[in-house]
């Protein structure tokens, strides 16, 4: 069997540097890179470039392959930003200068969350006249918030059930909807004229849950016995209330199997799905800019600000939901 051989690539490295393109025909290999990967070829290796160009990698993958991305069980297993060590390939390519003026707390965040949310509401191509609905409101819905508004939505609705969260939302001018004392799509249903949203966001995953609803109930179950992976909860409420031909924008991880996805409703109704990791510097130097010129200051979204040591008795805080936590900085 082949071994896999896979480059995160860093415009003008193994591509010729262009502008951004939607299309994998514009990437061309820059000069000297056809035989430097020559030589994982000619040992029998499978070779991916991804580039960030393009906004997505040219290469199939395969299953086999999968475990050269080195991303969640699905992709090799290994256990992400939050381990004891992190190795970041090509990571003196992804660096930004921070511009005098601007605290840590302002810029930390857009090495994940702010371009997260910000992906997700520039998938939804929001118009003036758009209602966006986002689930979760958590730090990436927090930043979806605030991104969909400055992309000019005419109204923001969140759900979720926790007050802090959804009192946060309210600050940014966010609709809130708690899914423990109503039903979502009742009540979005109300809020949008019996028409529903024209752009969602679902900005929770593959941990979605509900109380109100009897699929909640059958993924739990179906998780138990280890017949799925992932709770597709959102994405079934998002198919069911979005507005013919309107978008489903996908920045919560999913990593594995889902069951019961009403795809037959999806397709007639016309809606466009847009999904996929963050392309991260991508965006950082137009965020960067709104940060520099006050239309968002990402640091609103931090709640605790505790030393290295306190560390593990946050990451218990913050997955009970205890003491209105939403954001956790760790200092040195």
């Amino acid at each position: 069997m082949s071994s896999v051989a896979t480059f995160l690539d860093k415009d003008g490295t193994l591509l010729e540097d262009v502008p951004y393109s939607v299309d994998p025909n514009a990437m061309k290999l820059a000069p000297g890179a056809r035989e430097a990967l020559a030589i994982f070829a000619d040992v029998g290796a499978l070779i991916f470039v991804i580039s960030n160009q393009g906004g997505g990698a040219r290469g199939r993958f395969e299953i086999g392959a999968l475990d050269g991305v080195e991303y969640s069980h699905l992709t090799g297993g290994y256990a992400g930003g939050q381990a004891e060590f992190v190795r970041v390939p090509f990571a003196d390519t992804t660096h930004i200068k921070i511009p005098d003026g601007l605290t840590d707390e302002q810029v930390l965040f857009l090495g994940d969350i702010f371009p997260t949310g910000w992906q997700a509401a520039v998938n939804c191509d929001i118009e003036p006249t758009d209602t966006v609905a986002i689930w979760g409101a958590g730090p990436v819905g927090q930043m979806a918030i605030r991104s969909a508004l400055l992309l000019g939505a005419k109204q923001v609705i969140v759900i979720d059930r926790v007050p802090e969260r959804l009192a946060m939302a309210k600050v940014a001018g966010a609709i809130t909807i708690n899914f423990d004392d109503e039903s979502v799509l009742d009540r979005l249903k109300e809020l949008t004229g019996g028409k529903g949203p024209e752009k969602c966001i679902d900005a929770v995953g593959m941990e979605s849950h509900a109380t109100r609803s009897f699929d909640a109930i059958y993924d739990r179950v179906k998780q138990a016995v280890m017949l799925e992976t992932d709770r597709p909860h959102v994405l079934r409420e998002m198919i069911y209330v979005c507005r013919p031909a309107g978008t489903l924008s996908v920045p919560g991880v999913y990593g594995g199997l889902i069951d019961k996805i009403p795809f037959g409703a999806s397709m007639n109704k016309g809606l466009t799905w847009k999904m996929g990791q963050t392309h991260v510097n991508r965006w950082t130097d137009d965020l960067l800019r709104r940060i520099q010129e006050g239309q968002i200051d990402p640091s609103f979204v931090i709640t605790h600000t505790v030393p290295l040591e306190e560390g593990p008795g946050m990451y218990k805080t913050f997955r009970d939901k205890e003491d209105g936590c939403i954001k956790v900085v760790l200092k040195l």
